[in-house]
This record gives structure tokens, C-alpha cells and sequence, in this order.
């Protein structure tokens, strides 16, 4: 992509060019030989934490798989739709009780009860 950019700007001569990929392909190569240290460093570091953990007698930290049903999930969806629906009415109803108009964020007034349509 440099290469051909660089004929486009001016005319180079050819071995300037591969010169150019050349130094290109040692840069991407140093960065993958950096890329690759920092992460063995990385690996040797969290090997030494985990090490000094275990000789203290803690457990190393491992992750934790939650297997979660559908029918749980399902549950627990259902219980929040509950607890929203429940505070919405409150706050509906108290400023109903106060005098105020429920207006959603649209501007809109509120539902005329149980029908679910705008009065």
C-alpha cells in the first residue's frame, strides 16, 4: 500500500521502493516480536502472582461458570418486568393524585387506563 502510494505521489526509482517495502515488512515484524515479549512478560508475571498465592495458601483465581437455565432467565425477567411495572404505576398514579399529567418522553399524555391507547 506504501509502495504504490509513493509512485503515485512521485516518481521513485525502483530500488527506493523496495527499500521501502523492505523496512516496512522489519517494522511490522519488530512490532510482532514486541508484541509477543510484553506478552510473555505478561505470562511470567501472572505465573509469579499465581505462584505466591498458592504458596500462601490461597487459591488462584479461576473464573466462575454460572450455568444459568432458560427457564430461570426467564423468571428473573419476569420478576423485573413486574418490579417496573409496578413502580411506573406508583409514580403514575401518584402524580395523577397530585394533580400532574404522565407524559412519556415523546410528550405524549398518559394511556387511558387498560386499554393501552393514548386518551
Amino acid at each position: 500500500m506504501e509502495v504504490k502510494r509513493l509512485q503515485k505521489v512521485r516518481q521513485v526509482p525502483e530500488v527506493a521502493l523496495k527499500r521501502c517495502a523492505v523496512y516496512k515488512v522489519i517494522k511490522q515484524q519488530l512490532f510482532v516480536y514486541v508484541m509477543q515479549r510484553d506478552a510473555q512478560l505478561r505470562d511470567r508475571k501472572l505465573e509469579a502472582l499465581s505462584n505466591e498465592a498458592f504458596q500462601a495458601g490461597m487459591r488462584p483465581a479461576t473464573a466462575v461458570n454460572d450455568r444459568v437455565s432458560v427457564s430461570d432467565f426467564m423468571s428473573r425477567t419476569e420478576e423485573d418486568l413486574k418490579k417496573r411495572r409496578h413502580k411506573a404505576t406508583e409514580m403514575r398514579n401518584k402524580g395523577e393524585s397530585e394533580g400532574n399529567v404522565y407524559q412519556d418522553r415523546w410528550g405524549a399524555s398518559n394511556f387511558t387506563k387498560g386499554t393501552g391507547k393514548y386518551r
